[in-house]
């Protein structure tokens, strides 16, 4: 009998590159994009980090400290850029609005990651903020020499692998709930359950992520999860409520998966919110 050798992967998702609360590194060169005008500056320039930018590249290179050296595989489960939306957000809030850029921004983040394994897959995030048909994505894609997905295509909307035995489903989109965050994942492993879509039978891991907040549900049928993001909180998160969406879950999750499935999050704490003493 074969022993099987544990496989370690990593699932990392909204990074939403390009945005001013998100991931930024310290040295890319995008256009400058003047918050008044909308004016695009030809010429590249050094586009310096907000707190928030620095708060969060701390993040991001501690958890490539706490990385393994070699991962089994990757798995960027969307929302990679934020996009050129201006409709609910101000252009101040936007790093660059240039898909082109945030895409170098993604990749300039995603590269350290990209080197640590020969397995590694792109997801597709919602349409709002990598387009419609996803052309930078793409890019992107092409760029850190991503696997393809079973039809051939670069990007998918769904990723099906099958890893020691194991069955994992993964894909980006999955519906919020303030209370009772289990809810969702639950009614996602229960659907899974009733559809019996997938080839190779049901799914013993789902992973989900679109929501920013970690979660984790098990039960007799599976696993479920969603992934922490690296955005923080904005304020189409508190338009219903002020005191709802303060907060998100920041980092990734680390898979090991032998006989069993272990699921290991590394989290960092969202900032808190500062007064005005007088």
């Amino acid at each position: 009998m074969t022993r099987r050798k544990n496989k370690i992967g990593l699932v990392v998702s909204d990074l939403h590159c390009g945005h001013a609360l998100a991931l930024l590194p310290p040295d890319v060169r995008i256009e400058l994009l003047s918050p008044l005008r909308e004016q695009k500056q030809t010429s590249p320039v050094h586009f310096p980090q907000n707190s928030a930018q620095q708060y969060l590249w701390q993040c991001w290179k501690d958890m490539l400290k706490r990385l393994p050296k070699q991962l089994d595989f990757v798995v960027v489960n969307g929302d990679v850029i934020n996009g050129p939306r201006k409709i609910s957000e101000a252009v101040y809030a936007l790093t660059t609005a240039h898909p082109h850029f945030q895409a170098e921004i993604a990749f300039k983040a995603l590269l350290p990651i990209r080197e640590r394994t020969k397995r590694f897959w792109i997801v597709t995030g919602t349409k709002w903020h990598e387009g419609a048909y996803g052309e930078s994505l793409y890019e992107l894609a092409l760029k850190l020499k991503a696997q393809k997905h079973p039809g051939g295509q670069i990007i998918s909307d769904t990723l099906i692998l099958k890893i020691n035995g194991k069955v994992i489903d993964i894909a980006h989109d999955i519906s919020y709930m303030m209370l009772y965050r289990g809810t969702a994942l639950e009614r996602e492993l229960n659907f899974s359950m009733i559809d019996n879509a997938l080839a190779d039978g049901k799914p013993d891991l789902i992973i989900r992520s679109h929501t920013h907040i970690y979660t984790e549900v098990r039960n007799r049928n599976g696993i479920v999860v969603s992934t922490p993001g690296w955005q923080l909180a904005i304020p189409f998160m508190r338009r219903r409520s002020q005191t709802r969406g303060r907060l998100t879950d920041i980092g990734a999750v680390l898979i090991y998966i032998k006989d069993e499935i272990i699921i290991e999050p590394i989290l960092y704490k969202h900032p808190k919110y500062s007064s005005i003493t007088m």
